[in-house]
């Protein structure tokens, strides 16, 4: 494609291609002309420029063949076409290498240098690919911090520090949770997926998805019976019920619905120091109770939550820190989207 036409809002548009790339056909520069004369002008180049590993297999057979991925886009424009181009937007995406050799995103920048009356940007300083500190006017506004083993995105950190992560589940094909907290600060579980639940876990695997963070009691099953959401719940007999792991020291809160009739005798052991649930939010709904806890940890620790006599039923579980927010999602047997439980796990 050489150039194409539209017509919007009574006005003509011509976009030209050119610039090919000879590699992988993409073109690095499109040019936009209005029939009211004014110009626009796109310059882009792909991440293969920079990070050699990433091009094509024609080249080295162990690049990565990861062509269009882009690395830089800078936009410009003109009132006419005797006017010099003026710069009024510049975006930088980095890529890294993380485990076993795969290319991943990485850091976001935007040029936030000094304006013009006319809105363009003034003395623009190219962004340096081999230097970690760069120019005054590059702002990073955003970083992921960490994937999934399949590459989906599962902690982001913003321009002020602060992170968003999501929990995957039904083997990392799913969002289960989203929260505005690190990743390895929130957890929770439906007990929708009982194959996938396990009687002990390993916090250290590089396997992140959210069922190898929560252990089962080996007297503790998975019960078709009865359900706050989604088909199945948490059977837990008399001194049983399940553990999870928090990786980070801080203040948290809990929340987890049970069947009726024998919550006042669950309780929540951190590091083995029994917590009590909270008496003033204890909400009921139905066959079900909700009970909250609130803890805080100065290290990383096993949670466990245990009823101390009669048989439970467990659903919904969540932990996250008091100052965040969570919401998380129950799926189908048709991966068809049925609960959306918000911040207050209802």
């Amino acid at each position: 494609l050489k150039s194409s036409t539209e017509l919007r809002n009574g006005v003509n548009y011509t976009t030209t291609f050119s610039d090919f790339d000879l590699t992988s056909g993409q073109a690095k520069r499109t040019h936009s002309v209005s029939s009211l004369g004014l110009e626009m002008k796109t310059e882009s180049k792909p991440a293969f420029y920079y990070y050699p590993k990433m091009g094509s297999k024609a080249v080295d057979i162990n690049n990565k063949n990861m062509l269009s991925q882009g690395a830089q886009s800078l936009s410009y424009f003109r009132k006419k076409s005797t006017d010099p181009w003026k710069l009024y937007n510049a975006e930088v995406e980095t890529w890294k290498e993380w485990d076993k050799d795969i290319w991943r995103k990485y850091q976001m920048y935007s040029w936030r240098g000094d304006l013009n009356s006319d809105g363009s940007y003034s003395g623009f300083k190219p962004f340096n690919y081999n230097k970690a500190a760069q120019a005054t006017g590059w702002q990073k506004t955003s970083e992921i911090t960490k994937y999934s083993n399949y590459s989906k995105v599962l902690e982001t950190m913003d321009i002020n520090g602060n992170k968003v992560s999501q929990k995957l589940g039904d083997n990392q094909s799913k969002v289960m949770a989203v929260c505005n907290a690190a990743h390895d600060e929130m957890f929770y579980e439906n007990f929708e997926y009982p194959n996938r639940l396990i009687t002990s876990f390993d916090h250290t695997s590089t396997n992140t998805s959210t069922e190898n963070n929560l252990g089962l009691f080996s007297s503790s099953t998975i019960d078709a019976t009865r359900a706050h959401t989604g088909k199945y719940s948490l059977k837990a007999p008399s001194g049983s019920g399940f553990s999870s792991f928090i990786e980070s020291p801080g203040k948290y809160k809990s929340s987890i619905w049970l069947h009726t009739g024998n919550y006042k005798n669950t309780v929540l052991f951190v590091n083995n120091k029994e917590v009590k649930h909270n008496p003033d939010q204890v909400i009921e709904a139905g066959d079900w109770v909700q009970l909250n806890f609130n803890f805080e940890i100065s290290h990383s620790g096993t949670i466990r939550i245990v009823t101390k006599s009669i048989q439970a039923y467990y659903d919904d579980f969540r932990v996250h820190p008091v100052n965040a927010s969570m919401t998380s999602y129950v799926y189908n047997e048709w991966d068809e989207l049925t609960h959306v439980l918000g911040p207050n796990n209802m």
